[in-house]
């Protein structure tokens, strides 16, 4: 008796016809990959052409204000440490008034001392 064990199912599928197919859809997926990079070629160029070019003393002048924020995290710490700076330190505002600025914690230690100042009463006869 003849060995029938083949190791696949002769009579369902032929070898050839699936490697066909396999070439068959690699071939077709290629020819798509091929036609889409070319059609958005086309499209790239169509678009270079219809751009208007900036006049070249466009880039002369910096934009108006305000800008945009190129580097949010580095600006907001920028500004928060000249807040620090300037909430913490000693300054004049106005010298011949004899207006200064103190430490917001000295201000803090001075309201709780003493309080905050109050106006006089509006009618002083009662």
């Amino acid at each position: 008796m003849a060995d029938t064990n083949l190791g696949y199912e002769a009579s369902d599928v032929r070898p050839a016809t699936l490697v066909a197919w396999g070439v068959m859809l690699v071939s077709v997926t290629l020819l798509a990959a091929l036609a889409a990079w070319a059609f958005f070629e086309l499209l790239a160029a169509q678009a270079a052409r219809r751009d208007v070019q900036p006049s070249p003393l466009a880039a002369a002048a910096p934009p108006p204000e305000p800008r945009l924020i190129v580097d949010e995290p580095a600006d907001l710490k920028s500004v928060l440490e000249e807040e620090r700076k300037v909430l913490g330190s000693y300054a004049w505002i106005d010298k011949q008034k004899g207006v200064a600025r103190i430490p917001l914690e000295r201000a803090m230690e001075l309201v709780a001392q003493e309080g905050l100042p109050t106006r006089g009463s509006a009618n002083p006869s009662r």
